[in-house]
């Protein structure tokens, strides 16, 4: 294995010529008070955050039975196969690893498992193969919660033997006859050439193997991080839904420091440093990344809707809080600071600065949290639903799609009181006269619009059995509330088979779609190509704009400033803009589907170096050959 493979800069791309000045970070050694009693690892301990032998066999357990049934048919009746049911072929190319905490080795007894399948199927065939030996477990503890298919891909959520897993899939035919020694090589060789769908599936995998293999102290990484998402949890900031902290906002936080400790740390050390560095971190203009991966500092077009910027690892490099407000980095700000003056303090233990008490279980803290949560603020947005129906099925699919849905109209929301003062920090209950009423309109507008688009969705919403309202509510018209601990949500999604991806995709079905319009099931709806007259040659397949954006973005002998991107405005035709503003992620403001991309054009010359319609790809040399270059 070449030791230095990964610890390059992916590909050389998007990184600026000055290399990263040293930047040590000096450790800070835990109080007296924080080392007795057993110290850190005790204080995990007592709190129930370690996991046990025996959690760590059951979790084996699960990712091997698992293994078993998708890559191998355990049915043990003889049938006979068919072109149709490739659930019955005897062993399928697939390989299937855990990743995320578990994989890193932070994940605590109450952690979900992250699995990831690579295989050579496509996502439509792996999806089906899954849906149909699966189903044939269910008596041996085999459940398949929901399906989701968001712009990040598709994702099952199972139950295994009482264990909650989710399960990924990255279609890369080169990557499995090549597994494992894909980790021996280097970022820019071709074989990492794939969808920006699938190579962010397969990074979490690279990602987590180069920081196992690059941590300097793992068991120190491992109890610290542990530590801070127990605090993350007990102080309410462990949360990526809702633009706060992930494991993996955690993990490249952790790395960052690590890579510029110039000396070994205890856990304890670690942690006490952690709080000292980000409560002094300035957020609005620097971005966390891993020095030590990043040879150079990455070249990210931060934009200024972007308060708060962690880089992940392997290109393409993107913002992973990409969701955060300034409210975010004003609550995270505050909850760092708070901790590191606890922490300076000689009587502090490691209970006073997470909030916990042992022996109080997480439901009761939960518990304690809600009712603070309610007697904390003057005013509340009052979310009214009301389900009358038979179907319990019917029922935790409405409510599971109400919670997909809430993290990103409160993130919008938290945007629009940004730019339009709307509350205090944003202040609706202090705004005087014509402000506070104006404001009040803007908050009621953006309410009835969203009850609107929940109510017009007649996949989960059906007026016949449900109902849902939203309000504006004081403190005292709350009336008595308390916790809702009913175990929601157990039940399926059903995904229909037929359901398929946007029209420039359906060309090749081994990619999924970045440009999913929901982070839902899709409905099924007729393919927009065969809505659409082709005026272009047919019977030749076109690379895919996806592949073309991201090439010119990640190609190291192109410059991706002497680009533009044209696409189709709804209401004003073709449009162009710099391919650098150019923005990929849903959560973006400026988002637009990549299935409207018309063509790219380089600036110097004029030239569409790839078109759509015509089927001119002169980046990969896909579609129509011709040795003609189109000048606008």
């Amino acid at each position: 294995m070449a030791p230095d493979s990964e610890a390059a800069p992916p590909d050389g791309k998007g990184a600026i010529d000055d290399a990263i000045p040293d930047q040590i970070v000096d450790t800070l050694h835990a109080t007296q008070g924080l080392k007795d009693n057993g110290g850190l690892k005790h204080y995990l301990v007592q709190h129930g955050v370690l996991p046990t032998q025996e959690d760590t066999d059951a979790r084996e357990a699960v990712i091997e039975t698992l293994r078993q049934a998708l890559c191998h048919d355990t049915d043990t009746e003889p049938q006979q196969s068919t072109d149709t049911d490739i659930s019955r072929q005897p062993d399928i190319p697939l390989v299937l690893v855990p990743v995320g905490s578990f994989g890193l080795g932070v994940w605590t007894a109450s952690s979900d498992i992250d699995c990831l399948v690579v295989g050579m199927l496509s996502p439509k065939t792996f999806w089906a193969l899954t849906r149909q030996r699966l189903g044939r477990l269910a008596d041996q503890g085999i459940r398949i919660l929901r399906v989701v298919k968001a712009s990040s891909g598709t994702m099952s959520e199972l139950k295994v033997c009482g264990i909650r897993v989710d399960l990924q899939y990255c279609p890369a035919t080169k990557v499995t006859e090549t597994w494992p020694k894909i980790l021996e090589l280097p970022p820019s060789d071709p074989i990492f050439d794939l969808s920006p769908v699938a190579l962010k599936k397969l990074n979490a995998y690279r990602d987590m193997h180069y920081l196992l293999r690059t941590i300097p102290d793992l068991d120190a990484f491992q109890l610290a991080h542990r530590f801070l998402k127990d605090w993350a949890l007990n102080r309410g900031m462990y949360s990526t839904r809702f633009a706060y902290l992930s494991g993996f906002h955690i993990t490249l936080l952790l790395a960052r420091l690590q890579a510029q400790n110039a000396t070994e740390a205890s856990a304890s050390d670690i942690v006490r440093t952690f709080f000292r560095s980000y409560a002094e971190f300035d957020w609005p203009s620097e971005a966390v990344f891993d020095p030590t991966f990043h040879k150079s500092e990455p070249r990210y077009p931060r934009s200024a809707r972007e308060p708060l910027v962690i880089l992940s690892l392997h290109s393409p490099i993107i913002n992973i809080a990409q969701r955060a407000s300034m409210n975010t980095v004003k609550t995270l700000s505050a909850e760092f600071k708070r901790a590191n003056q606890l922490l300076a303090n000689e009587d502090v233990t490691w209970s006073k600065v997470t909030g916990a008490t042992a022996g109080v279980e997480r439901h009761d803290a939960l518990r304690s949290g809600a009712a603070d949560f309610i007697n904390n603020y003057k005013s509340y947005i009052n979310l009214n639903i009301q389900y009358w129906g038979s179907s319990s099925a019917k029922r935790d699919a409405l409510l599971g799609w109400l919670e997909s849905r809430c993290p990103l109209f409160l993130a919008g929301l938290s945007k629009m009181e940004e730019e339009t003062d709307l509350s205090r920090k944003s202040n609706i209950d202090t705004t005087d006269g014509v402000n506070r009423t104006s404001s009040l309109n803007t908050l009621q507008t953006a309410l009835q619009t969203f009850v609107d688009q929940i109510r017009n969705d007649k996949r989960y919403f059906d007026p016949n059995t449900s109902w849902i309202e939203m309000s504006h509510v004081k403190q005292s018209e709350l009336g008595s509330l308390k916790l809702d601990e009913r175990p929601l949500g157990s039940y399926i999604v059903q995904n229909n088979e037929d359901d398929s991806d946007e029209s420039e995709v359906s060309e090749d079905e081994e990619i999924l779609s970045d440009d999913m319009e929901e982070d839902v099931l899709p409905s099924k709806r007729p393919s927009k190509s065969q809505n659409k007259p082709r005026t272009g040659p047919s019977g030749t397949k076109l690379r895919p704009a996806t592949d073309i954006l991201n090439r010119l973005r990640w190609d190291p002998s192109l410059d991706s400033s002497e680009y533009v991107v044209g696409y189709e405005d709804r209401f004003k035709g073709t449009r162009e803009i710099p391919l650098e503003r150019w923005k990929s992620e849903q959560t973006d403001e400026e988002f637009i589907p990549q299935h409207r991309i018309v063509h790219f054009k380089r600036k110097s010359d004029g030239v569409i170096v790839w078109d759509k319609e015509k089927k001119v790809d002169k980046i990969f040399g896909s579609g129509v050959k011709s040795g003609t270059e189109t000048k606008e």
